[in-house]
């Protein structure tokens, strides 16, 4: 089905946005790339592996007897099921992408639940972008039993029957991995023919109006040659001013922002130099609470014991199994189980497995919640973390680098010089088709500060 409007959607199906991760191949301007926790000290893996292996040890609820493996695979099933329902449960691997957004619908009259779409975004035609979308549509198809894929530049049913009916995996596999990587392939189309051939992948583009956007596309992309060379040499200029007309405190927050901008100096280095500034400048930071936020979570990381934090929850673990078989519950134990080998296997993100025991918790031993201070003080820090929006993140710590700029500027030449290297900046990255959605907010806003004549009056 196609849709006219997001509003018609966010009206009638439960939404879910996912980004994929690029790593290493792409220069993009995406800013998931960067890592928010380079050197970070909590090791999640190193708490998964450690607590399965000491609780098989103590012989815990991990232990999946054979008498009880269906029954095991049966609420797993049942509790993947039911994050459906509550969307913020999904978990999509780190390495794969990231949920940027949620919207739950409410169901109608006389329905459980609302029709389900997600909508992942990716870089097309980059290889690393659409292997981590086939892993993605696996894991939705595989887990959540999502059985459609509507795709973009396509119109109508795709059929991969051509090549994934081939009998030899090893083939088909390397045929597939070979158009992927020459731009011609697309995650799901890889899905489909590796692994998945039944797999209904529909063409949500409508004809006549995608060609004509393509017919757009072109005539502005006509001007890029030219248009690059202008940007190159202006900006080229504008550089050049900048040792003759910054102060040396401006020549030096620049120096700061260009290392960040090149992964030379981590984002926490970087967001610790520009929150000095929010304190120097008293600026307001209700325009800032991601930065506000990602502050405070790497104030705690500093508190965090990972050992302390291994011992009280195996420690609960434990103290939970106890009380549930005392009090014969059954079903919560089973969960308990079930929860502990989806959390084991990456089903389940940390933040969701660890607030579940602390709901858990408070639920059958509320008084004895307070004998796990640090595993309390490390579900707050995933909460914190896990409630950071990165892509706001980002464009926040781009809009305070400019205002704290424009707070150290003196004259107004500073100012203006500031202003042309943004407006650059913007250009520099349309025409290589690497602009977000605030950067384009910014063009409309100040459209007659892009003229060649303002540059020119400018330098």
């Amino acid at each position: 089905m196609y849709w006219n409007s997001k509003s018609m959607v966010s009206k009638t199906v439960s939404f879910l946005t996912i980004a994929t991760f690029l790593f290493t191949n792409v220069s993009y301007a995406a800013p998931s790339q960067r890592s928010l926790f380079k050197n970070k000290k909590v090791d999640y893996q190193k708490l998964n592996t450690q607590q399965e292996e000491n609780l098989e040890k103590k012989q815990s609820i991990l232990r999946n007897e054979d008498a009880n493996a269906q029954t095991h695979k049966k609420e797993a099933r049942r509790l993947l099921s039911t994050h459906l329902n509550d969307l913020s449960q999904i978990h999509i691997p780190s390495e794969y992408g990231r949920i940027t957004e949620v919207y739950q619908a409410t169901p109608g009259k006389g329905e459980e639940t609302r029709p389900l779409v997600v909508h992942i975004q990716d870089l097309h035609t980059n290889p690393e972008a659409e292997l981590n979308l086939a892993s993605i549509l696996e894991i939705l198809v595989k887990d959540y039993n999502l059985g459609l894929v509507c795709s973009e530049g396509a119109d109508g049913e795709v059929d991969t029957s051509s090549v994934s009916s081939f009998p030899d995996y090893s083939v088909r596999e390397k045929t597939a991995k070979l158009f992927i990587n020459s731009g011609e392939l697309t995650g799901e189309e890889y899905l489909s023919i590796t692994k998945y051939p039944d797999l209904a992948i529909w063409g949500i583009e409508d004809r006549d109006i995608y060609f004509k956007n393509i017919i757009e596309f072109n005539n502005i992309m006509k001007f890029s040659s030219s248009s690059q060379v202008f940007i190159s040499q202006a900006k080229s200029a504008l550089e050049g001013l900048k040792p003759k007309v910054y102060s040396k405190e401006l020549l030096t927050l620049d120096a700061l922002q260009s290392d960040y901008e090149e992964k030379k100096v981590d984002t926490d280095k970087y967001l610790e130099r520009l929150n000095s500034y929010i304190a120097r400048f008293n600026i307001e930071t209700s325009n800032y609470k991601n930065i506000a936020l990602l502050r405070d979570t790497i104030t705690q990381e500093q508190t965090i014991n990972q050992a302390k934090i291994l011992q009280e929850s195996q420690n609960l673990l434990l103290t939970l199994r106890s009380q549930l078989s005392t009090k014969s519950l059954k079903s919560d134990l089973d969960s308990l189980m079930v929860k502990s080998e989806l959390f084991k296997d990456q089903k389940i993100s940390p933040f969701s497995f660890y607030s579940y025991l602390k709901d858990l918790a408070l639920k059958h031993i509320p008084d004895n919640i307070t004998k796990y201070p640090d595993l309390n003080n490390f579900i707050d820090y995933l909460t914190k973390v896990n409630s950071i929006d990165t892509t706001k993140l980002f464009n926040e710590t781009e809009e305070l680098t400019y205002e704290v700029k424009n707070r150290l500027s003196k004259t107004n030449e500073e100012k203006l010089l500031i202003k042309s290297l943004r407006n650059i900046d913007f250009l520099e990255g349309f025409f290589n088709l690497k602009i977000s959605n605030e950067e384009l907010d910014y063009y409309l806003a100040n459209k007659d500060t892009f003229t060649v004549n303002w540059f020119k009056s400018s330098i």
